[in-house]
């Protein structure tokens, strides 16, 4: 089974991905087979960060800093 949430700033400086990875927190017990965040940045450039594991072990800081943009899908 598996938990997917999107989302959409209306302000483009801001970030999406601390909203997204509070989202896969929240649907941890969903599964904990994997899971990824795709973030679209400034021209439609895609960002993408993916593991096996759970959610606090497949998110590292270092990670989550490379994933920039105002939209993104997570699962």
């Amino acid at each position: 089974m598996c938990g997917i949430s999107a989302l959409l700033l209306a302000d483009s400086s801001q970030a999406a991905v601390g909203e997204l990875l509070e989202s896969l927190g929240l649907l941890q017990h969903r599964g904990q087979d994997a899971a990824g965040i795709v973030t679209c940045g400034h021209k439609g450039r895609l960002f993408q960060c993916k593991g096996n594991g759970m959610v606090r072990d497949v998110f590292t800081p270092q990670r989550l800093m490379a994933l920039s943009g105002y939209m993104g899908v997570a699962h």
